[in-house]
């Protein structure tokens, strides 16, 4: 989906965006969203862009009847000219990236991106799944407050994934 003709769009839910499946929303200008979290169902890859600054609110309150996903292994990326976090990105033993194309992103002390593992059960058994992947490019500054938050730790006996360059 493409969103073009104004300077600023913001997106509000009182609940979780969630990514399903490919696909992709294109914003012409600049990007907010406020949601109690970001997040990506299994097996998707998801793309957020905007041609202007991408804004992540605070986490805001789970409105009333709603419940927030329990999703393994999706794939979710976000892209700005700049990007300024201080929402929750949620993507469980998955992969999220961050990318700003000309400026800086920053974490801000209430951010947290979270690709740990989760615990897995079926027919009485469980497992725990590895931890995912958190990329952050900028060709500016990347800065994490205090408080912020990066977690890719397995679950239970299962390893964090950790990619050398």
């Amino acid at each position: 989906m493409t969103v073009n003709g104004f300077g600023t769009t913001q997106a509000q839910a009182g609940g979780a965006v969630v990514g399903n499946g490919t696909g992709a929303l294109n914003v012409g200008g600049a990007l907010t969203i406020n949601a109690v979290e970001m997040t990506a169902a299994a097996d998707s890859a998801t793309k957020v862009s905007a041609t202007g600054a991408l804004t992540i609110g605070a986490p805001t309150q789970l409105a009333a009847g709603n419940t927030l996903p329990t999703l393994v292994g999706g794939d979710l990326t976000l892209s700005g000219t700049s990007i300024d976090d201080s929402g929750a990105i949620v993507v469980p033993a998955g992969l999220v990236q961050l990318t700003a194309a000309t400026g800086d992103i920053h974490l801000g002390g209430t951010a947290s991106i979270d690709a740990s593992g989760r615990m897995l059960h079926a027919v009485n058994q469980s497992t725990g799944s590895p931890g995912g992947m958190v990329s952050l490019l900028a060709p500016g500054n990347i800065t994490l407050d205090s408080g912020s938050i990066l977690n890719v730790s397995g679950a239970g006996s299962a390893p964090a994934v950790v990619e050398h360059h």
